[in-house]
């Protein structure tokens, strides 16, 4: 896929990695919109990165997006599902993950990825040509029991799970794929963490770039 001129948009896109996945398509030409929950915050935008404040775990945001996709650019060509939440649980703590904790963290980590999935779609699906891509980060511990917590990795195993289903169920006109970067280090890691090793860094890095 030639991803000059190509529209762009990325959930999360004003965290740690999200900024660094908008930075990585506008660098290969793309045009590109950050979808954030978070305020948006001029001093740290990136420039020629369109900025847009909206909730991504919800229909209506999803919706929004879509539309300010469309408006912004006249097309979507890339949706990346990005946004996601992690906070630190000990597995054996299962009385500290609580039902409030579970529901936040499935609700932005999975069905948020699929409501935006499912919203630009339609979109994709309009504008044929076979030229759409819907990209999940799932992480390392959705393929064992690692990471943050049990939430955390139950909702990446549901990417995965998605990102197969969304797969069959789109194709041929959109491709559906997923990443599962390791530890990625940003504003959201703090000292409940291990220190990630060179080599995961060095692997989430590589994934920055080669998403473009």
């Amino acid at each position: 896929m030639d991803l000059n001129d190509a529209a762009v948009l990325v959930t999360g896109g004003r965290g740690g990695l999200g900024t660094a996945i908008c930075r990585a398509f506008h660098g290969a030409g793309s045009r590109v919109m950050a979808v954030d929950i978070s305020p948006i915050d001029d001093a740290r935008a990136s420039s020629g990165i369109v900025q847009l404040h909206a909730d991504s775990s919800t229909a209506d945001g999803a919706v929004a997006m879509t539309e300010a996709g469309l408006a912004a650019f006249g097309r979507i060509d890339v949706l990346v599902n990005n946004a996601a939440i992690s906070r630190v649980v000990e597995y054996r703590d299962l009385d500290a993950l609580t039902e409030a904790l579970w529901t936040q963290t499935l609700a932005v980590n999975l069905t948020g990825p699929f409501l935006c999935s499912k919203a630009v779609a339609k979109v994709m699906q309009a504008q044929g040509q076979g030229q759409g891509r819907i990209i999940s980060v799932a992480s390392t511990s959705s393929l064992r029991p690692s990471g943050s917590s049990i939430a955390y990795a139950v909702s990446k195993a549901g990417v995965i799970h998605l990102t197969r289903c969304l797969a069959r169920a789109l194709a041929p006109e959109i491709l559906v794929s997923a990443v599962p970067p390791a530890l990625w280090r940003s504003q959201g890691w703090g000292s409940g963490w291990a220190k990630p090793s060179a080599s995961a860094s060095s692997r989430t890095r590589h994934w920055a770039a080669a998403s473009s």
